[in-house]
């Protein structure tokens, strides 16, 4: 048997450790990638309609263990891919009509500072893609997205405003995790400032209620800040159907 025969031969490996051990792999990579070791609340959580998983991200209060993280990983390189393929369309076309991933600032303070993925300079729109699966990209598709994701594209908006482009729009491209490129769906409408304005002011208001509840030294406190159930609990990091701590949450399970 050749060298190259014998590394290739995986006769007597289980198949099982083998698959365990690519999982491994996978897994190590995604739990330290810095994407998603992040702590600080971005503008793609902060206008998220649950005060208390706010309240948990502000104080970094451990999370409860959760499941597969294949769709995350998929979205995470696709972002990579789709910078890419910014970059080698304006080169392309011989100009700069979109601006890659690049981070703006839309006020000072959590929520404020995050990475917009597309501005197009012909528009002045502010773009973010996103990767739903099937049941979610059918929904966005009817009835537009989330006031999470409304306020993330403004708070972009902003930022992008703050360095003194001329934004008049607002965008996201929902491209189908579990389908067509022709199926694809773009929402947009115009820039409306107020949006992330009135998210940074009850961003703020949390950030008061952590520090008069004084959630550092009593976390048990957490539970005085009400949730807000909705449809996406079970993917929140501190969600658990029967809590036991401090840092658990029941969500929509008793709902």
């Amino acid at each position: 048997m050749t060298d190259q025969a014998a590394f290739l031969d995986l006769e007597g490996l289980p198949a099982v450790e083998l698959l365990a051990d690519l999982k491994e792999v996978i897994l190590h990579a995604y739990h330290t990638t810095p994407r998603h070791m992040q702590v600080e609340i971005g503008p793609s959580e902060y206008g998220q309609e649950c005060a208390r998983k706010l309240a948990f991200q502000l104080m970094q209060a451990p999370g409860v263990p959760k499941g597969d993280p294949l769709p995350s990983i998929v979205g995470t390189a696709t972002h990579t891919w789709l910078q890419a393929a910014i970059e080698k369309w304006n080169a392309h076309i011989g100009r700069v009509r979109y601006i890659p991933e690049a981070r703006v600032t839309a006020h000072p303070g959590p929520g404020g500072t995050g990475s917009c993925d597309v501005f197009d300079f012909d528009t002045g729109t502010v773009i973010d893609w996103k990767l739903p699966g099937t049941t979610r990209f059918s929904y966005y598709k009817r009835k537009g997205p989330s006031t999470q994701y409304r306020v993330q594209a403004h708070t972009y908006g902003r930022g992008y405003a703050n360095l003194g482009f001329d934004v008049k729009r607002v965008a996201i491209c929902f491209l189908p995790r579990g389908g067509m490129l022709s199926n694809a769906h773009l929402w947009s409408e115009p820039y409306d400032p107020q949006i992330p304005v009135t998210a940074e002011r009850r961003m703020n208001s949390i950030v008061e209620i952590c520090d008069e509840l004084r959630l550092d030294q009593h976390p048990d406190r957490f539970r005085m800040i009400a949730p807000t159930p909705g449809d996406d609990c079970t993917f929140c990091p501190w969600f658990h159907p029967n809590p036991t701590t401090y840092n658990q949450c029941e969500g929509n399970a008793k709902s």
